[in-house]
């Protein structure tokens, strides 16, 4: 994700979420050069939630397989040149060139 303010721009990659008490403790990605945590408490894990109840983010949530699988075929047919087989169809039909 991208975070952006008026003093700086940084990519955040989440790398672990843990329970601490009462709070949420988001950490950044082991990879990431500049480490990060957030702490989410009580109020801002309820903030959250009741922000992400809307059409626009349960619509989201409801497409992210379709999404997954397209930026999986965009991203074999870049590297290959060519989609590559997937799912029941797909092991048909690797399975009869064998």
């Amino acid at each position: 994700m991208r975070i952006a303010t008026k003093l700086a721009k940084l990519e955040f990659r989440i790398g672990s979420i843990q329970r601490d008490g009462d709070e949420l403790i988001i950490r950044s990605h082991p990879d990431q050069a500049m480490k990060a945590q957030a702490r989410l408490g009580l109020d801002d894990v309820a903030d959250l939630v009741r922000a992400s109840l809307n059409r626009d983010v349960l619509g989201y949530l409801l497409a992210l397989p379709v999404l997954l699988l397209r930026r999986r075929r965009e991203r074999d047919i870049l590297e290959t040149g060519v989609p590559q087989a997937r799912g029941a169809e797909g092991l048909r039909q690797e399975g009869s060139h064998a």
